[in-house]
């Protein structure tokens, strides 16, 4: 989801626009030298119009097409090379095609991409599989959801879907059948979180994924877990939201949640040798924002993770073992320009 030199960012917000930033790569002696004027390191590139709500998520289909969902019902596929809209989903009552699935509508909460079949997973009322190419829904998945799908995410494979309501619970799904193979619990008979999934991240190893929620609870799950116990472990810190989740796997397997207490905190994600009686205080760290706080997070393939602010700021943060995490770069952009993002 990244790109190297010159690198890329993608911001949609509640403007209902969609834009593409290029950062200019500096010498780091240089950077931080210039970090007062950082934002003359940005240039918008292009805005995308078309949508007529806010926007809810964005996810790369491939190097050139980008796909967006927002609150106006639709997914757009969009050509990053030209900025055109080559085709609009509506997502409605009832389907486009032969996949089923009448119900739905609404707010196109959430959406998953695959890495190349050219599918995309969205998230309202209803879970749907669709055709980025004809439009058409491909596939529905079965479920007596009773409350708005909030948050997916696909495993590393590709092979299961996690899903995130606004009710807290957390359903896993073959993507394959769209079948719902179990209802995760955090105990006996408990919902995973008191209130709404607002975040689904996967973790390194295959079966693991990170659950961020209202209850201001961060999650670690084993779907795969032997003992039966799918709930890993749970982080305590946050006073506030779990707004963004985030996961450095490339060096060091390290977790980042950002909440509504303006606060960002790391993590070590490499939890399942221990169990959830063990103790809590396992934050490495944590980085206070004075004015605002973070709504969303991407990685770059450089390890560094771009965030975007309520105050519509754009930052790059750098987690480093020795100096325990810095602010890289802020970038003062349009209002609400940093609330969804893609690298």
């Amino acid at each position: 989801d990244a790109a190297a030199t010159p690198a890329w960012l993608i911001s949609g917000s509640s403007d209902d626009k969609i834009r593409l930033w290029r950062v200019e790569e500096k010498d780091k002696e240089e950077e931080e030298e210039k970090m007062t004027n950082a934002h003359n390191e940005v240039k918008c590139l292009r805005t995308l119009c078309g949508h007529s709500g806010p926007i809810n998520a964005l996810a790369r289909s491939t190097d050139t097409l980008l796909l967006s969902c927002s609150n106006d019902r639709t997914v757009r596929v969009w050509n990053e090379e030209t900025g055109e809209c080559v085709r609009a989903i509506k997502v409605l009552n009832g389907n486009n095609s032969d996949g089923g699935g009448g119900g739905g509508g609404g707010p196109v909460n959430c959406l998953v991409s695959f890495s190349n079949s050219g599918r995309v997973i969205t998230g309202d009322r209803l879970i749907r599989m669709w055709d980025i190419s004809s439009g058409d829904c491909v596939l529905t998945f079965t479920s007596d959801c009773s409350s708005n799908v909030t948050a997916l995410v696909l495993s590393r494979d590709e092979s299961r879907l996690l899903s995130g309501s606004g009710d807290g619970t957390l359903r896993l799904w073959l993507v394959e059948s769209g079948q719902c193979v179990r209802t995760l619990l955090s105990g006996a008979n408990d919902t995973p979180h008191s209130a709404f999934v607002s975040r689904l991240v996967a973790g390194v190893r295959s079966g693991y994924f990170v659950s961020g929620s209202g209850d201001a609870t961060v999650k670690l799950w084993n779907v795969y877990s032997p003992s039966g116990s799918e709930l890993q472990k749970t982080l305590r810190g946050h006073t506030g939201c779990v707004l963004a989740l985030a996961v450095l796997h490339a060096q060091t397997c390290r977790l980042l949640s950002a909440a509504e207490d303006r606060t960002v905190k790391v993590w070590p994600l490499l939890l399942e040798q221990q169990s959830d009686d063990d103790d809590d205080e396992t934050c490495l760290y944590t980085l206070q924002m004075p004015d605002t706080c973070v709504l969303v997070m991407a990685v770059r393939l450089d390890g560094r993770v771009v965030c975007g602010a309520e105050d519509g700021t754009v930052m790059v943060l750098e987690w480093s073992e020795r100096k325990q995490g810095r602010r890289r770069r802020g970038v003062e952009v349009d209002s609400g320009a940093g609330q969804h993002l893609a690298c």
